[in-house]
């Protein structure tokens, strides 16, 4: 990660549904707000219905992301800052094979290296983990994976005590540029 700027997230319902081209759409009509605020859109896991989307942002802080959201007339109640879990940056090929999307409960204070193995060792035989995203505040914590079966994923974790709140298959949208 570049030094001194933060990862955020955005994970939000999608009413009406979107398209990867109308994800894309998006992303370039906010590109001057987000520069204004120095935000920059990472990466992009939209649910295969178009219903859900989870946005990966890079800026100074948490609210200079919020502040060019809301500018931009988002529902700031799903952004929140937090760390990569796994060796990955945006746009890393082994983000490009991520097919489900893991929305789970934090299982108690164990450490974001324990956390990730714990992760790995639930998921191994069906799916294969990308990486994770864990909020600031322990709170929330997505998975990205690539597996078959998004329910079955998403049972697993469940039975493993993270209490998974949702599992759902996705495609990646990726900005253009760079």
């Amino acid at each position: 990660m570049s030094a001194g700027l933060s990862d955020v997230f955005y994970l939000r319902p999608m009413d009406p549904p979107l398209t990867p081209a109308a994800t894309l759409e998006m992303g370039r009509q906010a590109d001057g707000c987000f520069g204004l605020h120095g935000v920059a859109w990472m990466q992009s896991f939209l649910a295969t219905d178009g219903r859900r989307m989870l946005c990966w942002y890079r800026a100074p802080d948490a609210e200079s992301a919020r502040i060019a959201l809301r500018e931009l007339g988002a529902e700031l109640r799903g952004v929140w800052p937090g760390r990569v879990l796994g060796n990955v940056e945006p746009r890393d090929s082994s983000l490009s094979k991520v097919n489900v999307i893991a929305e789970l409960l934090p299982a108690g204070a164990i450490g974001k290296e324990a956390l990730l193995d714990r992760l790995h060792g639930v998921t191994a035989d069906f799916a294969e983990i990308a990486c994770a995203f864990l909020s600031n505040r322990r709170d929330r914590l997505v998975c990205l994976l690539s597996g078959d079966n998004a329910d079955a994923i998403g049972q697993a974790l469940a039975a493993d005590g993270f209490g998974a709140a949702r599992a759902w298959p996705c495609r990646v949208v990726t900005p253009p540029g760079d």
